[in-house]
């Protein structure tokens, strides 16, 4: 019997087929991602939001205000408080911000690095050109020869491609995919804090802007009680005691205000430098005094589970989750044969015009594998460490989750709670400064002690103050709520 050989060709190409059909294979063996499975209640332990019942406004300096509106959603949320001054520095903000240009800046590095991993599935081709001119001695030629010179010009191509039989590459290229959606996820996450770190911020400003008013507005009376107990000492019907109680009165008022001014100014810093602005650019625009926000009538906290889908933060921790497991199938694709199929094409010659001549033509092509057999072990700790990597992703997503449903728990208790604190010093309000009045009429007609008008203007200008704080802490529970659903971007469908 007669063997008969294959022509180098054919085997070349039969070698070919093979290593495409495993290719081929393997692109159906690479595993499928699959979300993280998690378990979330079905509804809130507290209710959502309503709009808060009228109360007495702590001084009367402070405005009234207009109904919200009841048409409420989340990608603007800040554009339901009425306040056009609010809505223009958020949107100051959103434009110009320096968290914001980072997070973009490290959006558009994920991309490029995900065109680097893709980059890694297509064939490499190289071109090069070469010149040397070389010169072999007398001794090296031989006896009774001269030096010889040459010239060589050298230019070709080489090609290399590595076949993702294993689906290392294509899971660095997932997972690069995975990276540019969790940074566009910071992104979305980085606005809805600046949008609430803002809207904070102005709420804090207003409200203290509005205290500064409650006390002046209070130190206005105090000052009028230091008249009448001066006038009531000039003619003998009180002692300098009162005058001096009616003074120290004013007095501690009048020391608070500093305090609060400040609270002011540095405020309005913070405003600033958030808007990417010097520290004291806001200072013409902010400085005078305005009104709280409007509340809102109600918030749609929705369920928990459409806060899975809602908040980046959740969005951007399945993302990352989603790349740490893809960079287990890129390790562990190193603990297999690596098979690659390369060619080159060459010219050579020591003369330019033969350069490019078919004789001076030079070819390969062929496949080849190479695998690393012992690597003392690196390789399958690096499978371990990745895996490991992929597990702490997945306890970050699921922390996240649960630090998602704390937020918004928290929002809506607090601003239930903040309602009953608000009703109940607004009774005390009411109540306070009936007593005032009270105390000063029976001080007057010598019915009662000095002490009981600084015991009631003392209580009236605390409880208006406490009143304007709660007011100040219902809206800023109304922010956090809209922080805690991932209020303040828009997805695809918005």
């Amino acid at each position: 019997m007669k063997i008969r050989a294959f022509p180098a060709v054919a085997t070349g190409s039969i070698t070919l087929l093979i290593v495409l059909t495993v290719a081929s294979v393997a692109c159906l063996s690479v595993p499928k991602y699959s979300p993280p499975q998690t378990s979330v209640p079905s509804s809130w332990t507290s209710e959502a939001p309503a709009a808060p019942a009228p109360t007495p406004t702590a001084a009367a300096a402070v405005q009234s205000r207009p109904a919200a509106d009841t048409s409420v959603e989340l990608t603007t949320w800040w554009s339901k408080f009425g306040d056009a001054k609010l809505t223009s520095l958020i949107e100051d903000a959103l434009r110009a911000s320096y968290d914001l240009q980072t997070a973009q800046a490290r959006l558009l590095q994920s991309r490029a690095l995900r065109g680097v991993a893709a980059g890694a599935l297509w064939p490499q081709l190289t071109a090069s050109t070469a010149y040397a001119r070389s010169r072999a001695g007398a001794g090296v030629i031989g006896a009774g020869t001269t030096a010889l010179d040459r010239d060589l010009f050298q230019a070709g191509f080489d090609a290399a491609w590595e076949v993702d039989v294993f689906g290392g590459l294509r899971q660095s290229l997932d997972s690069a995919a995975a990276n540019v959606v969790a940074a566009q996820e910071n992104i979305n996450n980085v606005q809805v804090s600046l949008v609430a770190e803002v809207a904070f911020l102005y709420v804090q400003l207003r409200g203290a802007q509005q205290r500064v008013i409650i006390a002046r507005s209070n130190l206005d009376g105090q000052q009028r009680t230091v008249d009448i107990t001066e006038k009531r000492k000039s003619v003998g019907f009180v002692s300098a005691l009162d005058v001096a109680n009616a003074e120290a009165q004013a007095a501690i008022t009048l020391s608070q205000i500093p305090a609060l001014e400040k609270s002011v100014r540095q405020t309005i810093y913070a405003l600033s430098v958030l808007l990417a602005r010097p520290p004291a650019d806001l200072l013409g625009e902010l400085s005078e005094a305005g009104p709280l926000p409007v509340a809102p009538a109600e918030v749609p906290a929705g369920s928990p589970p459409d806060l899975l889908r809602r908040r980046p933060d959740i969005r951007q921790a399945e993302a990352l989750f989603r790349a740490a497991a893809a960079q287990v199938g890129v390790a562990q694709a190193e603990l297999f044969p690596k098979v690659s199929v390369a060619g080159s094409l060459q010219w050579q010659s020591g003369v330019v015009k033969d350069w490019f001549s078919q004789i001076n033509m030079l070819w390969s092509v062929g496949p080849s594998v190479s695998w690393s057999i012992f690597a003392g072990g690196s390789k399958v700790a690096n499978v371990h460490a990745q895996e490991a990597v992929r597990d702490e992703a997945l306890i970050s997503y699921r922390q996240t989750i649960l630090t998602a449903l704390q937020d918004v728990e928290n929002a809506l208790v607090a601003y239930g709670k903040d309602q009953e604190t608000r009703k109940a010093l607004s009774s005390a309000v009411v109540a306070s400064r009936r007593a005032s009045e009270l105390a000063m009429q029976l001080y007057v007609q010598g019915a009662a002690e000095f002490i009981n008008v600084l015991d009631a203007q003392r209580t009236q200008y605390a409880s208006e103050d406490a009143l304007m704080q709660s007011e100040i802490n219902l809206i800023a529970d109304i922010i956090a709520l809209y922080k805690s659903l991932g209020g303040g971007w828009k997805t695809a469908g918005d």
